[in-house]
């Protein structure tokens, strides 16, 4: 609770980054006893300080530095892995968590917006994993979790966009690189026949 008060400032945020506070808060969030079990004070405490840590301001770009790395975003994807077995629609709607898991979509979607950290999301495998989210949460009429849907959205649509134009980029130079190849082949042949002569041709002249 005195950190959640400390982060309302820019130089308590400030400090929060300084210290790695992410690394330490991460493992409290996807611990049994608030992914599960649910711990009101921790869960208030946790979503107070995850709203203001990922406020506009100048430690924003520290923070997502600290962040762009597969740790970070592994716990992400145990905060999204949903229960096997179970209505993925009555998990969701019955974890205690669910703030926090908003919370994290807007840093996230702020992460998103920088395509050097795109890998650590396709490592973590979390398009999937949100996706399933907006499945489920895409038709609900709550105002979190419509918002949660458009962060969310958001951030797959970057990805996807990314992705598409670094296929067209491998695919181009793939063609670059046959055409190349090509020429080169056409022009060892040619200079092939010229070293050599046309055995066709000497043929004729022997034959005049």
């Amino acid at each position: 609770e005195a950190l959640a008060d400390v982060v309302k400032t820019d130089a308590g945020r400030q400090e929060f980054v300084k210290r790695h506070g992410m690394q330490v808060l991460m493992p409290v969030l996807t611990s049994p006893l608030v992914k599960r079990v649910g711990h009101s004070r921790i869960l208030q405490s946790s979503v107070a300080l995850l709203l203001a840590i990922v406020q506009e301001g100048s430690h924003l770009d520290k923070l997502k530095r600290s962040c762009a790395n597969e740790i970070f975003f592994r716990h992400c994807r145990e905060s999204l892995t949903l229960e096997a077995g179970r209505n993925a629609h009555d998990f969701i709607a019955k974890i205690p968590d669910l703030e926090i898991i908003e919370a994290l979509s807007m840093l996230l979607e702020k992460m998103s917006r920088h395509s050097g950290y795109h890998k650590y999301f396709h490592a973590a495998s979390l398009p999937a994993k949100l996706n399933e989210w907006v499945i489920v949460l895409e038709h609900s009429t709550d105002d979190d979790a419509n918002f949660f849907v458009m962060n969310v959205n958001a951030i797959l649509k970057r990805l996807k966009r990314k992705k598409k134009r670094s296929e067209g980029k491998k695919l181009s130079s793939s063609r670059i690189k046959l055409r190349k190849n090509k020429i080169q082949s056409s022009n060892t042949s040619t200079k092939i026949n010229v070293e050599t002569g046309d055995p066709a041709a000497d043929l004729e002249t022997a034959a005049d």
